[in-house]
């Protein structure tokens, strides 16, 4: 009988000690990371990682770690100052009981390390702060207001060092102000000020209350500068809008608007490296993030400063489920490991980040699946699909897919495309979009893409591939918002279609549905698909959204009419009353060359008649006026459209 006394952790849980609680719950050992990172030399540690790879629990168990009793530690200080005999502050620490440390800890593999837990384990402050909310698109104002509240929280927890006699009056102030820099009234430029400076202040702060250097861990901290970036962008958009227009009010709003959230960005970005860079209170600082945006000049002038991407050995095991743990949380949770084949399956689905030279499983995903099985559910699924992020490559894309229909059409094929990986980026330059390896960097550095076993000619370059199946399904639901009604780019390309049916105006269709086939389709996979059916699919895939129009009525696609199927057919109703509703069919073929797409198109045309699509439609429907039918031919990326007009 399998063991199942620990409970699964809630998906997407962060915080390292809820793990330990009420029973507990199943964790994955990362613990072989506190030795790997605290005994290096390097102060200031910049991990990029793709989102929901653990970086945000590996954040939180350091901090269980390290911190120490604060209040403890008060009493220490306060006898030193009755006793000045008493022990030199530097050896407090050695006073503190560490109990609720070592009740996680040893049962983990850092508890096999004595020496180690001994010189670290409940000896070191620690501030910890996410960035994750310390952003709204809703306007600058509300920007600025997020990233307070994350400070002003941040001052609240570390409220314990109002007691703090080695606090100056000027620092007990400005410990009050950002507590309470919510219900404070100050000019624009003092909040900022005091923003700037917040993070470098309370490091220092708990550095005089505990006598030792502080561990400085910041989360996401690249969510504030990609959303800041998405704003100005939609900013200059708007802003191009409304000149076209001649509002100039509104111009001058969002003008106003863009100097705002230049200025939220300035305040981070000081705020960041004003803390980072004062390293006489910092012992080690360590930022984790999706992308590294160097020239974002927070980590410039940084001494002894260390990036980490995924292809540094010595931590490419601790973000993501290596082989031999996704092995043990199959077994410990599946009684039919063994016979289903469940690891396989995982493999296929979950597997293929190549993290230096290890195989790396998404860790949301595996526990996403873990959990179903305890469900009865043993289907995988693409959970990671159902996380944030999408949006920033989703709408790269959507702004010049010409750009990247042939890497994504290779991309699905399963080949792999070389790239020149940028390995310093800001996120203007990612949203000016106009050097395709920062579009291929970024879904590399998200995760959305890998390292794949070929070896470039260049060596500057990487040879990039989708790592899973999970993943090559999320690429493909991403790009297909592309080609629905939700994209307003898709919707004004193919707005004009359902007039152009109506009146036979086979030439604009036909121009259209080129435009389509280039613009939004190249990344389909029709290569390994039997022809006629990747057009159906293309065909079917526009028109369904069409249909939702309310002139259609009846869409069908393979519908059973006369003596064979009608590719594509439906009831067009007309708004003007005086004019009749008219039936559409459409034929589908595929000519072999492009020098032969008249004459298979003709054959589409002729089609519908000699199989009597056109009566047996008629009388399915009952249609007063005309049958407009079209028969289009396609090769390769090219189409061409010729009509026919039947009546009764």
């Amino acid at each position: 009988m399998v063991n199942t006394q620990l409970k699964l952790p809630c998906v997407g849980s962060n915080n390292f000690e809820v793990f330990f609680k009420d029973g507990g719950a199943y964790y994955v050992d990362k613990t072989a990371f506190l030795e790997e990172i605290l005994k290096s030399k390097t102060t200031v540690y910049l991990f990029t990682r793709p989102r929901r790879f653990g970086k945000s629990l590996n954040l939180s168990m350091i901090e269980s770690f390290l911190k120490p009793d604060y209040k403890a530690i008060n009493c220490l200080v306060q006898r030193k100052k009755q006793d000045p005999n008493y022990a030199n502050t530097d050896k407090f620490y050695d006073h503190i009981e560490v109990t609720s440390h070592t009740d996680i800890f040893s049962t983990l593999n850092i508890g096999k390390k004595q020496d180690f837990c001994f010189k670290y384990m409940g000896q070191y402050p620690v501030v910890s702060v996410s960035f994750r909310e310390a952003f709204s698109l809703e306007d600058p104002a509300s920007a600025l207001k997020e990233l307070q509240n994350v400070v002003v929280n941040l001052a609240k927890k570390l409220g314990f060092l109002a007691n703090c006699e080695e606090l100056d009056e000027v620092d007990k102030l400005t410990l009050g102000q950002l507590q309470k820099l919510n219900f404070i009234e100050l000019s624009p430029t003092d909040r900022k000020s005091i923003l700037k400076n917040s993070l470098q202040n309370l490091v220092s702060y708990l550095a005089k209350y505990c006598h030792r250097e502080v561990y400085l861990l910041i989360d996401e901290y690249d969510v504030p500068l990609a959303k800041t970036a998405t704003a100005l962008k939609k900013l200059d958009e708007s802003i191009a809008q409304y000149q076209n227009q001649n509002r100039l009010d509104k111009v001058f709003e969002l003008t106003d608007w863009k100097e705002e959230y230049a200025n939220f960005k300035e305040v981070y970005s000081t705020m960041l490296s004003k803390a980072l860079k004062d390293n006489t209170i910092i012992n080690k600082a360590i930022v984790c993030g999706c992308l590294r945006v160097v020239k974002e000049s927070i980590f410039t002038g940084l001494n002894n400063f260390s990036a980490v991407d995924f292809n540094v050995p010595a931590f490419s095991s601790f973000f993501g489920f290596t082989h031999d743990e996704v092995k043990e949380l199959l077994k410990y949770y599946d009684h039919d490991f063994d016979t289903l084949s469940k690891y396989d399956l995982c493999r296929y689905w979950y597997d293929g980040y190549k993290f230096a030279d290890t195989e790396i499983f998404c860790p949301w995903d595996m526990i996403s699946f873990v959990d179903g099985i305890t469900k009865g559910v043993t289907e995988p699924k693409a959970y990671w699909i159902g996380t944030s992020g999408n949006e920033l490559p989703r709408d790269l894309f959507n702004q010049n897919p010409k750009a990247y229909a042939q890497g994504f059409e290779d991309l699905l094929c399963g080949k792999a495309i070389e790239v020149n990986v940028e390995d310093n980026l800001n996120y203007q330059l990612i949203e000016k979009n106009e050097n395709p390896n920062y579009f291929w960097t970024l879904l590399y550095s998200t995760g959305y893409l890998t390292l794949a076993d070929e070896s470039c000619e260049n060596h500057e370059h990487k040879m990039l591939k989708i790592p899973n199946h999970c993943v090559k399904k999320c690429l493909e639901n991403l790009l297909k918002w592309c080609f629905s009604t939700g994209n307003p780019k898709f919707q004004k390309s193919s707005s004009t279609i359902l007039d152009d049916l109506y009146t036979g105006n086979s030439k604009r269709i036909e121009f259209a549905l080129n435009e389509l086939l280039n613009r939004f389709v190249s990344f389909m996979d029709y290569s390994n698909s039997p022809k006629e059916s990747y057009y159906h699919g293309f065909l079917n895939g526009l028109f369904s959204q069409l249909s939702r129009d309310e002139q259609v009525i009846n869409y069908s696609s393979n519908l059973e009419l006369g003596e064979g199927r009608a590719d594509i057919c439906f009831v067009m109703l007309t708004k003007d009353p005086e004019l009749p509703n008219k039936g559409i069919l459409l034929e589908l073929k595929v000519a072999d060359s492009s020098n032969l797409l008249n004459e298979t198109s003709q054959k589409a045309i002729d089609q519908i008649t000699s199989k009597q699509y056109d009566q047996a439609f008629l009388s399915k429907f009952d249609i007063l006026g005309e049958i407009k039918s079209y028969g289009i031919a396609f090769n390769g990326k090219t189409c061409i459209v010729k009509d026919k007009t039947l009546t009764r």
